[in-house]
């Protein structure tokens, strides 16, 4: 279920060469919806989230029949107004890797 209308959708996110998709499959009208984003876009979305996709799953939403995430411009600029935990997440997911 998506944004306030609970609409009711199949979501995959995928990565392709330099590029972050999810797709959301809208089950009542039968249409996909795609947010294209380019990968450092991606991995700010998840060091925002702290890498958990059921909050990146809340951003999701639909506005004039159009799929966006939420407070987009915010979360790209997440690192300028929270450089310590964007600091402290970057070194735990450089560890991961």
């Amino acid at each position: 279920m998506i944004g306030p209308n609970f609409i009711e959708c199949v979501v995959e996110m995928s990565k392709k060469d330099t590029r972050f998709y999810i797709l959301a499959l809208d089950l009542f009208s039968d249409k996909f919806h795609i947010i294209e984003l380019y990968t450092q876009q991606a991995k700010k979305l998840a060091q925002a989230c702290d890498g958990h996709l059921d909050r990146i799953m809340k951003l999701l939403d639909f506005k004039s029949g159009r799929f966006f995430i939420k407070h987009y411009d915010l979360l790209m600029s997440y690192e300028r107004y929270m450089p310590e935990q964007a600091k402290h997440n970057a070194s735990i997911s450089m560890e991961m890797k």
